[in-house]
């Protein structure tokens, strides 16, 4: 289990430095291209923190999640996701 924590710290850690990145950038960009770029920066922290719920959830092992989590789908991160947090994420992305 020790395994999994240390991974979904360094999804977690990932998330964290994309959302820096566009906040960062966020206040600078007026380009219409480069504003896309920003929102592919917020996918991608979606992303890492689906992931990194994920490896806090799972009773499967690493290399077992590792697999599942090898994608860049949304919908099919989030179906990994206990059902209590599946409903949670879902209800937190609907407000945003």
């Amino acid at each position: 289990m020790q395994i999994q924590n240390k991974i979904s710290d360094f999804f977690l850690t990932d998330a964290y430095e994309f959302l820096k990145r566009y906040e960062i950038l966020k206040e600078h960009t007026s380009h219409l291209g480069n504003r896309s770029k920003l929102l592919v920066d917020l996918c991608f922290a979606l992303e890492c923190s689906l992931k990194s719920l994920i490896f806090l959830e799972t009773n499967l092992d690493v290399k077992k999640t590792y697999n599942k989590v090898k994608t860049h789908d949304l919908n099919k991160l989030v179906n990994l996701l206990k059902p209590a947090t599946k409903l949670n994420t879902m209800k937190s992305l609907q407000q945003t």
